[in-house]
């Protein structure tokens, strides 16, 4: 089949559609035997699927948006208007003539992270302060019309930066410190700080010490570090001293005497965690030491530093892997001052972050000014248009607004300027500070965005009902409870709440998925647990076996959990088993509400568990696969109802697997096979492909979905 293509000059910006489908007559004929029914089933269907017709040779009453007459999928590289793809600019200067920033804004050119090409735009925002708000702006020469060629949406590519890289948590003297970072080393650092500020009235007479004992550091690389530092600024490039413990470099005393200036080491002993550290700051002579007990002290070194009354003191951690996490456990933590002392705070050093802040899209015409909503809350992702999940890296996320919906005052035919903002437009509430990047501006006619919007038949993902969905029924005909794998690799995983040092990993080879968690339990109205999930859009379910799961108490769980947001209080459902107390549905029917429970007891691991969204009612089931086929073998699993909650949830949801330990700093490992979810086939959701599919899916015939939809 041969597409042509026709091209239109759109301000300076050529724009390729790809033009219409021909016509396509599609015989399909399948002789099935059901040793269950005995029968043969033929299926004979001739089916005319066009968009290359016109309107008078085909039912369309069912297409919705201009027609199928454009193949404007997302594989479409010429299907969009570029409005600046920051691949012209030759550096900051000449960005910053184009795109001018105001209020609390910095704007610079950067190669990483781009989206497509070799450039982006960073923008640093600080909404802390009034006008509360960070804008850049970009004039056009001349007026653009952003209704021409039926153009309905406005999209950028957004990059967020994690709203922080580590974690603190200390009482009585034990705490917990989980850091990133490259290095505390060189002229700069990058590690996670937990310190308290110390402010001198006068020189001091009296010496500041801090002393830990570090009990464990996670071996993210040999030359990780976790100890006690002084340091005399939050600057990345800082004055500093410190004691560290590494995994496989033993103790060692490390400084910066200099502001920006080189880092310098004192080796100490050889000796790994446990191990007690201290340091001690006398005027300007900063001495560190090390101790099995301490009581039997060895001083490592000391030098000369020089500091203001105002400096901060602390632990610090940093797993000299980049933004991999490296968890540090402390106690025995004490500080000794003759100075006012503030409480703990904990904060990234040398990271660019992103804290909490609305990101607006404005446009123009010569008299009136108009801004839309792209992205509510940049550290929460489901909050964000067309989100996909950050998970500690940086990655570019598609966001937009459909132009249709936005108020008609505003002429889009006669577009002098565009801006994005960060923060309050109106300059009233202060917000957070950060930097974000954004890249390649686009214009869009409607389009296929799944995610979005879809038909419900569609099985082939392409947002319209036709011939590329036959064969997905086809090849699971009169199949019983059909399951099919989803994954063959690892998902995106995270800790969630309190949980800390959780990993998640996938043997290709066995099949097994491994889990391991932290978390003092998902229950009552917030949780901490491991997550391995993926997005889910509208109704799904998802089967799996667990295999085994460590007895760290006998309220342990893991499971299937269908969630509403990343958040510790999220809306819930999931289904788990646990070492002791047998197979449970749990679920949080409100957000910060309490949770509430269904136990099936005296079952346990091996066991088969499967969960069912189909709309705001969700099902748990349990079945005892064991040494038999596969859980969704239909005829060696009875499957068994646990219990059921009606939960109003929002359309895009999470979902994946869940462990917790239910007992705080203690890892719990369980084991997963055979995850799967069913058939897109499945339209019916009867648990069998069948002609009530094939209904389902004439039903909607040449229906189709893209966004935005006509209003």
């Amino acid at each position: 089949m041969e597409l042509a293509a026709d091209y239109y000059v759109f301000k300076n910006v050529w724009l390729a559609w790809v033009n219409r489908k021909e016509v396509l007559v599609v015989t399909v004929r399948r002789s099935i035997w059901s040793s269950k029914i005995g029968v043969a089933a033929g299926i004979l269907m001739t089916i005319m699927v066009s968009s290359g017709l016109p309107a008078s040779s085909v039912d369309t009453h069912h297409v919705t948006g201009e027609s199928s007459e454009r193949t404007m999928g997302e594989e479409s590289q010429a299907g969009y208007v570029i409005v600046d793809d920051f691949e012209s600019y030759k550096n900051t200067d000449d960005l910053k003539y184009r795109w001018v920033p105001s209020g609390n804004a910095e704007v610079s050119l950067v190669t990483d992270p781009a989206h497509e090409g070799a450039q982006s735009m960073r923008i640093a925002y600080d909404n802390e302060q009034p006008p509360y708000y960070s804008k850049v702006r970009l004039t056009f020469d001349e007026p653009q019309d952003w209704t021409a060629e039926d153009i309905k949406s406005l999209s950028l590519w957004l990059a967020v930066y994690p709203e922080s890289y580590g974690s603190f948590n200390c009482h009585d003297g034990t705490c917990t410190v989980t850091g990133a970072g490259a290095d505390i080393w060189d002229t700069s650092d990058q590690f996670y700080y937990a310190h308290k500020k110390l402010t001198f009235l006068e020189t001091p007479q009296v010496p500041t010490l801090i002393v830990a004992r570090l009990t464990y550091i996670e071996p993210t690389d040999p030359w990780a570090k976790a100890g006690v530092m002084i340091r005399k600024s939050l600057d990345a490039d800082s004055e500093h001293a410190m004691v560290v413990v590494t995994p496989d470099n033993g103790v060692a005393m490390q400084y910066r005497a200099v502001k920006a200036g080189t880092t310098y080491t004192i080796p100490g002993s050889g000796s790994k965690a446990p191990r007690f550290v201290k340091l001690v700051r006398s005027g300007n002579i900063f001495t560190g030491s090390e101790s099995l007990d301490a009581v039997l002290w060895a001083e490592i070194g000391s030098v000369d530093i020089t500091m203001s009354t105002e400096l901060y003191v602390g632990l610090a951690v940093t797993s000299h892997a980049g933004t991999r996490q490296c968890e540090g456990n402390f106690s025995n933590v004490a500080i000794e001052t003759p100075a006012f002392i503030s409480p703990w705070t904990a904060q990234d050093i040398g990271f660019e972050t992103s804290e909490s802040a609305t990101v607006w899209v404005g446009w123009d015409d010569t008299y009136l000014y108009e801004y839309e909503e792209v992205a509510d809350d940049l550290t929460n992702p489901d909050d964000r248009t067309w989100e996909n999940p950050l998970d500690l890296k940086i990655d570019f996320d598609e966001v937009g607004v459909a132009l249709t919906t936005c108020a008609a005052e505003v002429n889009l035919a006669e577009i002098i300027g565009m801006s994005i903002i960060t923060g309050d437009p109106c300059g009233i509430e202060p917000g957070g500070s950060g930097t974000i990047c954004v890249d390649d501006i686009r214009l869009h006619p409607p389009r296929c965005i799944p995610s979005l919007i879809s038909p419900h038949a569609d099985t082939s993902g392409d947002c319209a009902v036709s011939y590329e969905d036959l064969p997905v029924i086809a090849d699971d005909w009169l199949i019983h409870d059909v399951c099919e794998p989803v994954w063959d690799g690892p998902l995106s995983s995270k800790d969630i709440g309190g949980a800390r040092a959780g990993r998640f990993g996938y043997n290709a080879t066995s099949g097994i998925y491994t889990i391991d968690a932290c978390g003092e339990d998902i229950w009552d109205r917030a949780d901490a647990f491991r997550y391995a999930y993926r997005p889910m859009s509208g109704d799904g379910q998802m089967t799996v076996r667990v295999t085994s799961i460590e007895n760290t108490d006998g309220w342990a769980k893991a499971g299937i959990m269908i969630r509403e947001t990343l958040a510790a209080n999220s809306k819930h459902a999931m289904i788990v088993v646990t070492p002791e107390y047998g197979v449970a549905f749990q679920h949080r029917p409100i957000t910060d509400g309490f949770t509430a429970s269904t136990e099936h007891p005296g079952l346990n691991v091996p066991i088969c568990l499967r969960l069912v969204r189909t709309g705001d009612t969700f099902v748990g089931y349990c079945c005892c696969c064991q040494d038999v086929e596969p859980c969704y073998a239909g005829q060696a699993c009875s499957w068994q109802p646990v219990g059921t909650a009606t939960i109003p949830m929002n359309t895009d949801v999470y979902i994946g697997l869940a462990v917790t330990s239910h007992k705080k700093g203690v890892r719990c490992t369980a084991k997963f096979d055979r995850l799967c979810e069913f058939s897109a086939a499945e339209l019916h959701r009867d648990g069998v492909i069948d002609f009530r599919d094939y209904a389902e899916l004439a039903d909607d015939w040449l229906h189709e979905k893209l966004w935005p939809p006509p209003y």
